[in-house]
């Protein structure tokens, strides 16, 4: 979360897209993050959910 709100800080990165990638969510996080606008993604246990989860963020991260 510091390092998200340094990052704010600066206009120059204000467009860039945030993906928090997690072993764990809790509620009050999960809030927070959603108030941004920033994508959560848990940690998946196998390659197969790995993958998803890799086209997920990048579907979410690239312009189109």
């Amino acid at each position: 979360m510091e390092t998200y709100k340094e990052i704010r800080k600066y206009p120059e990165f204000s467009s860039i897209p945030v993906v928090l990638f997690t072993t764990f969510h809790n509620r009050r996080e999960d809030d927070y993050w959603d108030s941004e606008n920033v994508a959560t993604f848990t940690k998946p246990a196998t390659f197969k959910e790995l993958t998803k989860s890799i086209r997920e963020i990048l579907n979410y991260c690239l312009p189109r």
